[in-house]
């Protein structure tokens, strides 16, 4: 039997153990912050905003190229004092399981002359790669970041992640960072672990992020994100 495209209103993957339709992540192109091997298809996007502080937004230029970037509002800063950030980002399908992109980021505060001065740019180049199904999946990267105040003494980075999607509206998620610097201790590097509620336009990740030196003193750090996604149903 041969369906036309064009008569296909939706498409939902099957979880092959129990035959349960799962949802569709319209998060594909992120883990909680760190990106993934996917690109955002052309005319996708979303409008974020990550710790109630954070808005963005990111935007597919092509099915190849993603666009994003954001600032701060963070109360008592003036505008120049707020961060901002922007990422480029250049993906390629390898198949229906395997995607790859390089990209870059670069945040910084803006341009008050007086806090420049003081203040730190924070740029970092990576290449990252998604494998598995759009249910379940795993991201694995590396990057250079570097700093304006030191901008010889690179840092290698290195990324891990991935989702899993648990119902229709339900996905876990998670990711690590390690800096390979001159202080670096395993157990004190990062990682973030979340759930991920959506629907077809709206999604929304509740977390922490924790360390070895954060579970030390008791205070893992919450993590919330908020996201509307717009453009084409795939």
């Amino acid at each position: 039997v041969t369906v036309p495209r064009a008569s296909i209103l939706a498409r939902k993957e099957a979880d092959e153990a129990g035959g349960e339709w799962l949802g569709v992540d319209p998060n594909y192109s992120r883990l909680l912050f760190a990106p993934t091997g996917r690109a955002l298809k052309k005319g996708d996007g979303y409008f974020s905003d990550y710790e109630l502080l954070f808005p963005g937004v990111a935007y597919g230029v092509t099915d190849n190229v993603t666009l994003s970037g954001g600032f701060s509002v963070i109360p008592g800063l003036g505008l120049t004092e707020q961060l901002f950030y922007v990422s480029p980002k250049l993906g390629f399908d390898l198949g229906e399981r395997a995607s790859v992109a390089v990209g870059g980021l670069f945040a910084g505060a803006g341009g008050d002359s007086d806090y420049d001065d003081d203040g730190e740019s924070v740029s970092v180049g990576f290449a990252v790669g998604t494998f598995g199904s759009p249910a379940h999946s795993v991201t694995i990267g590396a990057g250079i970041g570097k700093t304006s105040s030191d901008f010889s003494d690179a840092v290698p980075i290195l990324m891990a992640g991935g989702t899993t999607t648990l119902s229709r509206h339900v996905a876990a998620v998670g990711e690590t960072w390690i800096f390979l610097n001159d202080d670096f201790q395993i157990a004190d590097q990062p990682f973030g672990v979340g759930l991920r509620l959506f629907s077809d336009r709206l999604s929304a990740d509740l977390g922490v992020i924790l360390s070895g030196e954060l579970i030390d003193e008791g205070f893992p750090i919450p993590w919330l994100s908020v996201t509307y996604h717009f453009g084409k149903r795939r």
